[in-house]
């Protein structure tokens, strides 16, 4: 169960990795909206984890003092790279994987991308 479900989550985390990443951002962005309301445990903790994940990185680059033009772009590139941690993490939550199972196949995915 737990080979079939690894490779559930490989399938997903190579759909989300062949999406365009705004079409990824706006589905994933509408999810989260729709989760705001949710009683579900599993959505509340993806609303909050990321809630409290882009507000660290804002405050991040605001005490940086970085120019507003750079900081859309850092912006973009830390909100998708969120989103799509946050995707891979309900969706091996919803399939039952603690982290500790599918960590190697989150580090090749996300090798290079991270600060």
């Amino acid at each position: 169960m737990i080979k079939e479900n690894l490779a559930k989550l490989s399938d997903f985390i190579n759909e989300v990795e062949n999406q365009k990443p705004i079409d990824f951002l706006y589905k994933q962005m509408k999810k989260l909206e729709e989760n705001i309301g949710s009683d579900s445990l599993g959505s509340k903790l993806d609303t909050n984890n990321f809630s409290i994940e882009l507000n660290s990185f804002l405050d991040f680059y605001k005490k940086k003092g970085v120019p507003d033009e750079e900081l859309i772009f850092e912006i973009y590139q830390r909100l998708l790279l969120l989103t799509k941690n946050n995707a891979i993490h309900s969706y091996a939550y919803s399939l039952g994987l603690k982290p500790s199972l599918y960590k190697d196949e989150m580090r090749l995915l996300f090798k290079g991308k991270t600060k």
